[in-house]
């Protein structure tokens, strides 16, 4: 059986995330419903943290023992945390992990934010991961990038896996080289927020005032696809599915069945301009920015 290009993430599961979301934090029975879903379309890898809230507790509860892989990331240090507290509260937090989520191992554990490996935290931060890897407590490790430039801040990490977004607004990484250069050192690539957080699936007018910026480009992609016939959602699954050098593509969604409309996009799309959709402008494509 092979496993799907897809993983799930489980932000939703624990917080109130996505800028369209309004049903809140997902209901138990729903995400039993997605995680069986996910299952018979051979998706068995998941995309979590500790800072998502209640994710693990619930994914713990649900999941059966050793069947699903598991992703998660470390938080970042607390303000004037002591470099030897975080360390030890990080290696808590793993452990932690462990236990509410039934697993022995994670199949990869990354560093949230490339910000942290600024600060004198890195040797330390890096030193554990790597031994993390060393005594099997997990598979891979990695790091969670936002801009391409951060690139440079991990070369002696040595990376086996690196999550990038990428989406229709934000191609970033892909106009950069980023992906063709991590791809080249074989680095694992996951591409996230192909949704961007499910913005490029509202309404022009639903737009809040701070993304008002936003409001033409989004109607004119929306006119496109109109055009042509297509879904705006399938096209942003195939626009990040059929780049060659992405990995994994990871879906967030908030009942089983937006996995399954996901799961029928038209992989097999018509030729596309989508350069024409590329926005640069950081606080316009950045979440952490809005």
């Amino acid at each position: 059986m092979t496993p799907s290009k897809f993983i799930i993430g489980s932000a939703q599961f624990g917080l109130n995330y996505g800028i369209s979301n309004e049903q809140g934090k997902v209901k138990e029975i729903e995400i039993n419903k997605i995680l069986a879903t996910a299952r018979k379309n051979n998706i068995f890898t998941i995309d979590t943290a500790k800072a998502y809230g209640s994710a693990e507790q619930v994914l713990g509860r649900l999941a059966k023992k050793n069947t699903l892989k598991f992703i998660t990331k470390i938080s970042p240090p607390k303000q004037d945390e002591k470099i030897k507290d975080y360390i030890l509260r990080s290696k808590f937090e793993i452990k932690e992990s462990l236990r509410l989520l039934n697993i022995e191992h994670f199949d990869a554990v990354l560093i949230h934010n490339a910000s942290v490996l600024k600060s004198k935290i890195r040797g330390p931060l890096i030193n554990f991961l790597k031994k993390l890897k060393s005594d099997n407590i997990t598979k891979k490790i990695g790091i969670s990038l936002y801009e391409p430039e951060e690139v440079l801040l991990f070369k002696d990490l040595s990376p086996d896996l690196v999550q990038v977004p990428l989406n229709l607004f934000d191609q970033r990484f892909l106009v950069s080289g980023v992906i063709e250069s991590l791809h080249s050192k074989g680095i694992e690539i996951h591409a996230r927020s192909v949704f961007l957080q499910g913005l490029l699936l509202m309404k022009p007018k639903s737009l809040p005032e701070n993304l008002s910026e936003l409001y033409q480009p989004l109607k004119e992609m929306l006119y496109f696809f109109n055009e042509k016939e297509v879904s705006v959602l399938s096209e942003a699954i195939s626009f990040v599915y059929n780049q060659k050098l992405v990995d994994k593509v990871i879906l967030g969604v908030t009942n089983h069945k937006e996995l399954i409309d996901c799961l029928n996009f038209n992989e097999s799309t018509l030729e596309k301009d989508y350069e024409r959709f590329a926005i640069d402008d950081y606080k316009l494509i950045d979440p952490r920015r809005w």
